[in-house]
């Protein structure tokens, strides 16, 4: 920490501890403290917040439950870098948009097996190539991928309605729901059940079988809703 840095603004007296850490929380955010780079000790943060130690130790435990910092013994404490924090800070904001996700999965169960159903008597054999195309992609894509890759497979899909409602029905779900693909497609595992959900679809598609594309689009969405309540339950845990 240089001597030019900016100096903290004084805390009042309620939830000391927690005005602490989120100032901390975000001159980290800002990168005012770098990836990498170790915090002033407890005395310094004691004598620049103007709080007592004990007030400085929990917002410690704060900062290094959500993984903003590690504390490594003997040699003081250091800024984790943004993409381990990640995972963290996803637990916080899901904390507060559960409620929304689930009713956005409600909503497609709604309205995308229909839109399934009529794409499997409309199809032609380069429309299905394509969204074989695009399911298979979303197994092996890099995981900053995996939202646009899932959405270009629905894109797909509902351009085969040859609807224009239909079609920008779906981008305006596609919108409203990528934080959920955020949840949903997390990481490899969670990408490769999704991809498979998408084959599911395309091979009954392909079979021109619009009662086992429904089917195949329900049991995908279901998928779906089984991930975003696991997050819930491990965010808790």
């Amino acid at each position: 920490m240089t001597a030019s840095a900016p100096k903290f603004m004084a805390i009042n007296r309620s939830k000391i501890w927690m005005q602490v850490a989120d100032q901390i929380k975000e001159m980290i955010d800002r990168e005012e403290f770098a990836p990498g780079e170790k915090l002033p000790s407890e005395r310094e943060l004691c004598e620049q917040f103007g709080v007592s130690r004990m007030s400085i130790r929990e917002a410690l435990r704060k900062l290094q439950a959500d993984s903003y910092i590690d504390v490594r013994s003997g040699l003081g404490t250091f800024v984790v870098e943004a993409n381990k924090r990640s995972v963290a800070r996803l637990s916080d904001w899901l904390d507060t948009h559960v409620d929304s996700l689930k009713k956005l999965i409600e909503l497609r169960m709604a309205i995308e097996p229909g839109i399934a159903e009529l794409a499997a008597a409309k199809a032609s054999e380069q429309d299905v190539a394509a969204l074989r195309q695009h399911a298979e992609a979303l197994a092996d894509v890099d995981t900053d991928q995996a939202s646009s890759t899932d959405a270009a497979f629905h894109l797909e899909l509902a351009s085969i309605t040859k609807n224009s409602m239909i079609e920008q029905i779906v981008e305006e779900i596609l919108d409203a729901t990528h934080d959920l693909r955020r949840v949903t497609l997390k990481d490899r595992d969670h990408m490769r059940l999704a991809s498979g959900g998408h084959l599911g679809v395309v091979e009954a598609i392909a079979r021109q079988d619009p009662d086992g594309a429904a089917a195949a689009m329900r049991r995908h969405l279901t998928d779906a809703r089984t991930s975003l309540l696991n997050a819930e339950t491990e965010e808790k845990t």
